[in-house]
């Protein structure tokens, strides 16, 4: 829940941002699609906080070194 709740804002402004113009199909559509695309963007950063959150058990356990999480050094 608190993931729909913190996204609840974002909704509302992309819903107004389709804009009520052409046919009901042509606006079906592009729900439909932006419906997609928020899916597959909250896919995404739930697997990053996750991957996130078990590099960092992972630190605190012991069972990685605490610079796996940094970036490589530039070359």
């Amino acid at each position: 829940m608190e993931y729909a709740d913190a996204l609840e804002p974002l909704a509302g402004r992309n819903i107004a941002a389709l804009g009520p113009t052409g046919s009901r199909d042509q606006i079906a559509r592009r729900v439909l699609l932006a419906v997609q695309a928020r899916a597959r963007q909250l896919q995404a950063v739930s697997s990053l906080a996750h991957a996130a959150a078990s590099i960092r058990s992972a630190i605190e356990r012991g069972h990685a070194p605490a610079d796996i999480a940094k970036p490589p050094a530039a070359r």
